[in-house]
């Protein structure tokens, strides 16, 4: 990474959550991207953006929790 120099470091932060969400593309007719709208969308990304404040990396619900197998 010559042009950020070695000190250069990713903060990166996830919020896991599963639930149902709307599903559709958005955009023209030269670029189309797909959309995800629904409360749990926004749950999720509120997570993501709330990791930050508690210095960690990943926060997830207790609905994904239940889904995580006991080896995981």
């Amino acid at each position: 990474m010559k042009k950020l120099g070695k000190s250069y470091k990713t903060n990166v932060g996830f919020g896991l959550h599963y639930g149902w969400s709307i599903t559709g593309p958005i955009g023209s007719e030269m670029k189309v991207d797909v959309s995800f709208i629904g409360h749990n969308v926004t749950l999720a990304s509120t997570l993501e953006t709330v990791s930050k404040n508690y210095g960690v990396k990943i926060l997830f619900t207790g609905e994904f929790y239940n889904y995580l197998t006991d080896e995981t």
